[in-house]
């Protein structure tokens, strides 16, 4: 007894083990072999956990319920994304996010060359409010930022940059932005007081990213 005793233990680390790389070598060969993108892999996580479980001997019962157990955390956060999801692909399909862009764009004209470069900044940070996603957004607003780009003065460089910097800013305070979301769930920190933290925090990068940018458009850097 003392032997089958020491033996369970073990193999419930092992088993852990095993599951956690098999999933992890599922997953990585649908994205190289089928192009798998992060829906696909879900899933894929979703369906080895219910068959680790049967494996493990849980009833299908007690794998629903260990399921529940785990997004509790992560399902307040996950509607939230997905309302914010809906937002913007109802913009993008009314055509009313190209009329947003295109009316941002003529304020470009209230300004002077060198502050142009931060107020794309701006813009593309008010872009990324509706459209989270990186390349859904360059989608949008690179075509129009371009041409404004070439007409001010300013290299296509620092209009590159400036759409980083609006993205890459952004995904630290938008209550849509599934990775942001996801990660607070996950930490039990509710929404409120991580922008007590980073509210601050994102107004400094703005600003720096402001003299960054009109030091790029003095600097003409490409």
């Amino acid at each position: 007894m003392a032997n089958k005793s020491n033996y369970f233990p073990r193999r419930s680390s092992h088993f852990k083990n095993y599951k956690v790389i098999l999933s992890g070598r599922g997953s990585l060969y649908g994205c190289i072999k089928f192009g798998w993108g992060l829906v696909q892999t879900a899933v894929c996580f979703m369906w080895m956990g219910f068959v680790a479980g049967l494996v493990y001997g849980y009833t299908p019962s007690k794998i629903a319920s260990c399921f529940v157990k785990g997004i509790k955390g992560m399902a307040s956060a996950a509607m939230i994304v997905g309302l914010g999801a809906a937002v913007a692909l109802i913009l993008q399909e009314a055509k009313v996010l190209d009329t947003v862009v295109y009316g941002l764009a003529n304020m470009l004209e209230w300004f002077p060359n060198f502050l142009k470069a931060p107020v794309m900044l701006i813009m593309n940070v008010i872009v990324n409010g509706f459209v989270t996603s990186g390349t859904g957004q360059a989608a949008v607003v690179m075509p129009v930022m371009v041409p404004l780009a070439d007409v001010s003065g300013i290299t296509r460089q620092t209009a590159v940059l400036a759409y980083k910097m609006g993205d890459g800013f952004c995904n630290y305070v938008l209550p849509h932005a599934s990775a942001l979301m996801g990660f607070l769930g996950a930490t039990g920190i509710t929404y409120d007081r991580w922008m007590k933290f980073m509210g601050k925090l994102f107004l400094i990068w703005m600003l720096l990213g402001s003299i960054i940018l009109s030091f790029a458009y003095f600097t003409q850097y490409a």
